[in-house]
């Protein structure tokens, strides 16, 4: 594995100590990693960046352990939910939380990332339910992570579902989850794949859910 290089130019017009004027240029060299340093299944550029950005700033914490991501694996509604509380610091944001939800007892361990994402209206469920340990949807994962953004005031573009319709199945992307799809498509925080599609009701893998956070962060 290889690491994946781009290299950039930048001009430079300056003076030395002595006052003689210079013309000149210097090439940056970016490395993107090929491998990540603390994952041993995340050895692709596509992931290892952004396992490594993740698992530095703790975001990981109460989801990931030891040194296996599990890249393929679908990851739990519960964990997208833990991610999010640990990437955008809502311990910060709420105080103490009560429960909402009944298939979310307080020894779950998504307990307090749940419930306090629901007391800040980022978390909905169904019918009283969460679901924790469900394999979360593309469209889900998108409208949890949106509404994360409008509720913390943070920088996301407002989408529509005109800016869906380059998509070949934008049909299927449910009425719930529209702008948070759309949003974070024109946010450049997702695409679509080889086949230009959005693929709504997908599971997301925490392979997928880690470069989607890690794009959020760095907006």
């Amino acid at each position: 594995n290889r690491n994946v290089e781009e290299r950039y130019n930048i001009n430079l017009e300056c003076y030395d100590t002595a006052g003689s004027f210079y013309i000149g240029s210097i090439q940056v060299t970016v490395t993107t990693p090929t491998r990540s340093t603390h994952f041993t299944d995340a050895n692709q550029a596509w992931i290892a960046p952004s396992a490594d950005f993740l698992q530095a700033n703790g975001v990981y914490s109460g989801v990931v352990s030891g040194t296996t991501l599990g890249v393929g694996t679908s990851v739990t509604r519960g964990e997208v939910m833990q991610m999010i509380y640990n990437a955008f610091g809502l311990k910060n944001k709420v105080t103490s939380v009560t429960s909402n939800f009944t298939d979310v007892p307080a020894n779950s361990a998504y307990y307090t990332a749940i419930n306090a994402a629901y007391k800040l209206g980022i978390a909905q469920g169904y019918d009283g339910k969460f679901r924790p340990n469900e394999a979360i949807t593309r469209q889900d994962a998108c409208t949890l992570l949106y509404r994360a953004f409008q509720t913390l005031g943070l920088n996301m573009t407002t989408g529509t579902a005109n800016d869906l319709n380059t998509f070949g199945d934008a049909a299927k992307v449910d009425s719930y989850a529209v702008n948070g799809v759309a949003g974070m498509v024109k946010s450049g925080i997702i695409g679509g794949d080889q086949n230009h599609n959005i693929s709504p009701k997908n599971n997301l893998t925490r392979g997928e859910i880690s470069v989607i956070l890690h794009r959020a962060m760095t907006l």
